[in-house]
């Protein structure tokens, strides 16, 4: 294993590695990077992270592969460059660290599934955030496997402290058209009250099902 080590302090250790088989060392500090090179294009195809100086995981994977290749030589070249202008190795390093680091995950998911008379009546099947609290919904989504009607989806929220209807919300989900699953929010929507979300089947087979809802919600 070649290695080129850049670091100083500890604590921003990041090291450069063609890997050729050998082992991975262990007892080095926590949070440890080795890139993964092909010696024939000098691009980076891997990057591994060890949590605890010992074990190592391959972030390229679990980040999504290699969509930001970066040739190993342009990086040492820049760095050389940088610090001959007077910029300190530490510094140099906690740009890297900063540059380089695995997005943090945003959002949380909530799941849950209601079982109602949903022919019967408008139902309620879940209210999404709270008032008086800025959030973003990054997707909602409902399964309705077990229903056979069509299905009326609406969606309410306060304006000036009065709830009111957002028809440009709704969804109107049609029997053998519609899948099992269906997407009913996609992408971000910014919210500052309760979202209810009702539904409602024309077909009272419907009535006692379940309905099951998955959403993501990132505060603001």
């Amino acid at each position: 294993m070649a290695v080129i080590d850049i670091s100083e302090p500890t604590s921003f250790k990041r090291i450069f590695a063609l890997l050729t088989g050998d082992p991975k060392p262990t007892g080095v500090p926590i949070g440890s990077r080795i890139y993964e090179y092909d010696p024939a294009t000098m691009y980076i195809n891997h990057e591994w992270l060890t949590p605890d100086g010992n074990n190592w995981y391959d972030m390229s994977t679990i980040i999504g592969g290699n969509a930001n290749e970066t040739s190993v030589l342009a990086v040492q070249s820049a760095l050389s460059s940088i610090k001959g202008v007077g910029w300190t190795t530490q510094t140099l390093v906690a740009l890297m660290t900063a540059i380089t680091a695995t997005p943090a995950q945003t959002g949380v998911v909530t799941e849950g599934a209601i079982t109602a008379n949903w022919q019967t009546a408008e139902t309620g099947l879940v209210s999404i955030g709270a008032d008086d609290v800025n959030n973003k919904i990054h997707g909602f989504w409902i399964g309705i496997q077990n229903t056979i009607g069509n299905l009326t989806v609406r969606m309410y929220m306060k304006i000036n402290g009065t709830e009111r209807h957002m028809p440009e919300l709704d969804r109107i989900l049609i029997v053998r058209t519609n899948g099992p699953g269906v997407w009913i929010i996609q992408g971000s929507l910014a919210i500052h009250e309760v979202l209810r979300v009702t539904l409602q089947s024309d077909n009272a087979t419907d009535n006692g099902v379940t309905v099951d809802f998955d959403y993501i919600m990132e505060a603001m």
